[in-house]
């Protein structure tokens, strides 16, 4: 019997979505492949990235208090770890022997680092171990409003302050986005929103568009304090629109196998790109088309032939193969 609740794998779906999405943008830009383009790249990156991150966060949160995971923290803190360093070397590894090709050509030394410095998009699933960590081991099972009023203050100062403190920069930015989801949980949060309140967050999201559009470049100060409330009010946008609709069959089928196309939609989203430069394809429409499709379709296809075979699915769920493989007890 299944206890996924359909509207969050529908609001992980759409998160999963942007970032491939994301992923195709940042590969066309870094790598200059359609430099026509390039204006409205960014502008789609600015949008994408302005939200996408502080989404996944939340809803990682969200699920995270709501499934009570502080109860069996260590046994997702093992099975992350394991498909952190899997795929994390599995992306060195390509990166290694197409060095040539890729935007980041990685030495050996990258492949050692992977314990304090993650490889490209594996930086979400390590900051994600940490904060796992964090919130058991300090007991915080209900996420109170003073508790995300200090998560708040750090994740600001962290932007104004301008830290070299590598990925610990993500971390305690993308805390509060975590303890977010979890007040959500705790305060009801989500049940208290009504139309008014999705009413305002979208002029508010609208506002910022037009500000991004027309508007002289802002000061400093005012950019990360808009950045903080969009990251927060496009969340929450998202939460009320999806949970208060019914549920699209394609979101949740991609909610359900989030982890497997985030670990695996680079290689195509980054192989394709290759391929395009040198068949000198020049037609951006199909390269998102076929680098979005590709990104998602095929991780899909591939969690659902692995799911028959615990010896392959332990690249996904590395305990629960063990298990049944009769490697591990419990």
């Amino acid at each position: 019997m299944s206890n996924r609740i359909e509207w969050i794998d529908a609001l992980k779906g759409f998160a999963i979505f942007s970032v491939v999405l994301g992923h195709c943008v940042t590969d066309s830009m870094s790598s200059n492949t359609f430099p026509e383009y390039a204006a409205t790249l960014k502008i789609i990156y600015d949008f994408i990235y302005s939200f996408h991150m502080p989404l996944f966060f939340i809803i990682s949160g969200f699920v995270f208090y709501i499934s009570k995971s502080y109860k069996r923290f260590k046994i997702k803190v093992i099975d992350f770890t394991i498909v952190y360093i899997l795929w994390s070397s599995f992306m060195w590894a390509s990166k290694y022997v197409m060095a040539k090709d890729v935007n980041n050509p990685v030495t050996l030394v990258d492949l050692f680092s992977i314990v304090y410095k993650p490889i490209m998009i594996y930086w979400y699933l390590y900051v994600l171990i940490f904060m796992y960590l964090v919130v058991s081991l300090l007991k915080i099972e209900r996420v109170s409003a003073k508790v995300l009023l200090f998560s708040a203050i750090i994740a600001i100062g962290v932007k104004f302050l301008h830290l070299d403190i590598g990925i610990a920069n993500q971390l305690l930015y993308h805390m509060y986005f975590f303890l977010a989801g979890g007040y959500c949980v705790s305060s009801g949060l989500l049940t208290k929103i009504r139309k008014r309140e999705f009413l305002l967050s979208i002029f508010i999201l609208l506002a910022n568009i037009f500000l991004y559009l027309f508007a002289s470049p802002l000061p400093e100060t005012v950019v990360i304090i808009k950045g903080f409330i969009i990251a927060n009010v496009a969340p929450l946008a998202c939460f009320f629109a999806i949970s208060n609709m019914k549920p699209m069959s394609v979101l949740v089928l991609m909610g359900a196998n989030t982890l497997q196309i985030y670990v695996m939609h680079c290689f195509f989203t980054g192989g394709l790109r290759v391929v395009f430069k040198h068949l000198a394809c020049s037609n951006i429409y199909l390269y998102f088309l076929l680098g979005t499709l590709m990104g998602i379709v095929i991780p899909i296809l591939t969690a659902s032939m692995c799911k028959k075979a615990p010896y392959l699915n332990g690249l996904f769920e590395p305990l629960k193969s063990l298990r049944q493989l009769g490697v591990v007890k419990g």
